[in-house]
């Protein structure tokens, strides 16, 4: 039976927000897992929205250690702030809260690492990177003038590097404005 076009643009819309809610880029197969607990899709109807939404510009694609990986699009990103009230509120809630109720499973495919390098006195060089199912999706080259400082960055780096690269990669992506 076939839904009601208001169902499939909630359905539609609904995918958009858990690509914005979870603030990272998501597997074929992680997309898959949650259309189905969420009862959103089932495997062949999101892989056909998935396509749709990479053509329309809504989402990237790229590929990376055999995975297909989505990412929120500023486009994307733009159409579901403009249409969020039509999501209903009930069901905004049911996603945020599976969203964050797995996030640490999400994350888990995410590696972050930091580098201090001394170049002189005066110069030190922190890396930062984040690799995302095997391959480096950030590198981040920061020169500062101290020891402390170079120090400061790793440590905030290794204690809050998910919080930081989500900041980043929101502003990057969408232009938002998002506090630690």
């Amino acid at each position: 039976m076939l839904n009601p076009p208001e169902n499939f643009t909630q359905k539609k819309l609904s995918l958009l927000y858990i690509m914005r809610q979870s603030r990272m880029s998501l597997t074929e197969e992680e997309l898959t897992q949650i259309c189905i607990a969420l009862d959103l899709y089932n495997f062949f109807d999101l892989a056909l929205q998935l396509a749709e939404f990479v053509d329309n510009g809504l989402l990237e694609l790229r590929h990376a250690a055999a995975q297909k990986i989505y990412t929120l699009t500023e486009k994307g990103g733009r159409t579901i702030d403009i249409f969020l009230q039509r999501i209903p509120s009930f069901r905004r809630e049911e996603l945020e809260e599976y969203i964050e109720q797995n996030r640490a499973a999400l994350k888990r495919a995410m590696h972050f690492h930091a580098v201090l390098s001394r170049i002189s006195d005066t110069e030190y060089k922190v890396e930062l990177t984040t690799i995302e199912y095997g391959a480096e999706v950030m590198h981040m080259t920061l020169s500062v003038g101290t020891n402390e400082m170079a120090q400061r960055i790793l440590m905030n780096w290794e204690n809050q590097n998910e919080s930081l690269y989500d900041i980043i990669m929101e502003k990057l992506l969408l232009g938002k404005s998002s506090e630690l």
